[in-house]
């Protein structure tokens, strides 16, 4: 009997959709604040649902063939063992294996359960619906912002409000990060067939949804949002037409009207972010961190001129600065420190002892995740969670289906994301490894139960 039979079976079935359901739901509340509590509630529930079912589904990850998926759950030995021999914060350490680990693995466990399960659906309604509510509940975090940014609307009775995130979510990043998902979700059901009757829901939803994501972007002030948002729409755009050039010329008029739409939003982004004009120079002022020490300290040095004779853009010039510094300091820690958040500050007091002083256990993090995760578990800890996901990336090349096709869109969007965003925090790291648990059990070989 095949995997996909498997499915069709009574409990198989129903613990599909509680995992689509328990996910969605996680991924529409993961960044929202105070849902802590909720959010565990769900993890500890689903995550026995997810125990049985790889019970019920062992050959399919015990395989040798799904050999990445064993190199990416090894990361949580590496864990223990960084703690037991190189740790030199051993009680902080131990209150994030206890903590943030511990929610983490359990969102492994139900991100590797469901991509087992999902892989194996038919393209029938069924399927589609459970990839529907799955996308659903990416929306939850671009929802709830547009929601709140309405409620202030009629509350105030003005219609723009610039800079506008500090309300629902208190920066900026989930919004880059979920808005960045659900664009992948959006463009991987419209890449995948669609009957004639689903098209016409799809198409003006998508619409709105590109909209909806745009005004967020805008409205919340993300460059790095928009950077993504813009290479997101360049790549769908570019496949679209490419996969159209026999279509019919209305089809064709659709994605030029989104490429104006795109024009406009980046021409106000542009407006309202003169930084973007001097991109280049604040980068390169922010490499000199031997001369340049306003990324040490704000209220101790006065930001740089750039070699256009400008005062440098503070984030530019700091992201830069602060990617320059850890880029040195993993040369020199290449084990890692050991800690999730705030690692690179802890390193940088070290090495420059005019480093931002810690506030209680606060310390500055760098402006890039990937940069971050390197710097609290060095080289091999990115090694196990990068190498797995852009395998599972490799192996849903050629593979058709819903799944198969946000794995090709979601592994470079989130690679690119968690590279310039700062999210090597508690809820990122959980919705981290949930994803690559998730695309390694979509993209694991088939094989008989």
């Amino acid at each position: 009997m095949q995997a996909s039979s498997e499915f069709n079976a009574g409990p198989a079935s129903w613990r599909t959709t509680f995992l689509v359901l328990a996910a969605a739901c996680l991924l529409a509340i993961w960044p929202l604040p105070n849902t802590i509590a909720f959010r565990q509630l769900i993890l500890v529930a689903a995550a026995l649902v997810a125990i049985g079912t790889l019970v019920t589904r062992k050959a399919s990850w015990s395989s040798p063939t799904n050999w990445n998926t064993w190199l990416f759950f090894s990361f949580f030995l590496w864990l223990v063992f960084h703690y037991l021999a190189l740790s030199t914060n051993t009680e902080e350490q131990l209150y994030e294996l206890r903590g943030d680990w511990a929610r983490a693995l359990l969102a492994s466990l139900i991100g590797l359960a469901l991509g087992l399960q999902v892989h194996t659906l038919q393209a029938d309604a069924k399927g589609r619906a459970l990839s529907t509510l799955f996308i659903a509940g990416l929306a939850g975090t671009i929802a709830i912002y547009v929601v709140r940014y309405l409620v202030e609307v009629l509350r105030t009775g003005q219609a723009i409000h610039t800079n506008f995130y500090m309300e629902p979510y208190l920066g900026k990043t989930p919004l880059v990060v979920f808005g960045s998902m659900l664009l992948c979700g959006l463009f991987a059901k419209l890449s995948t067939d669609l009957t004639r009757q689903e098209k016409r829901f799809w198409h003006p939803v998508s619409l709105l949804v590109i909209v909806c994501v745009g005004m967020t972007y805008y409205f919340s002030n993300t460059k790095n949002g928009f950077i993504v948002f813009i290479l997101i729409f360049l790549a769908y755009a570019f496949r679209a037409l490419r996969a159209r050039n026999r279509a019919r010329n209305a089809d064709k008029w659709v994605i030029a009207l989104l490429f104006l739409a795109l024009a406009g939003f980046l021409k106000v982004h542009i407006d309202a972010n003169p930084a973007w004009l001097n991109f280049y120079a604040d980068i390169k002022a922010g490499h000199d961190i031997e001369h340049n020490f306003y990324w040490k300290n704000a209220e101790q040095y006065p930001l740089p001129v750039n070699e256009q004779g400008q005062v440098a853009n503070g984030s530019t010039y700091e992201r830069s600065a602060w990617a320059t510094a850890g880029a040195i300091l993993v040369r020199e820690h290449p084990w890692g420190y050991g800690l999730i958040n705030h690692s690179f500050g802890a390193l940088a007091l070290q090495k420059w002892s005019d480093f931002y002083k810690p506030i209680g256990k606060y310390r500055h993090a760098s402006h890039s995740g990937w940069l971050d995760f390197t710097l609290g578990f060095g080289i091999p800890g990115l090694a196990l969670v990068m190498l797995p996901m852009w395998i599972a990336f490799y192996r849903a090349a050629g593979q058709q289906g819903f799944w198969f096709e946000w794995v090709r869109w979601s592994v470079p969007v989130v690679t690119m994301v968690y590279a310039i965003t700062e999210v090597c925090t508690a809820h990122f790291i959980e919705f981290l490894f949930f994803y690559i648990a998730l695309v390694c059990g979509i993209t694991a070989p088939k094989t008989k139960p």
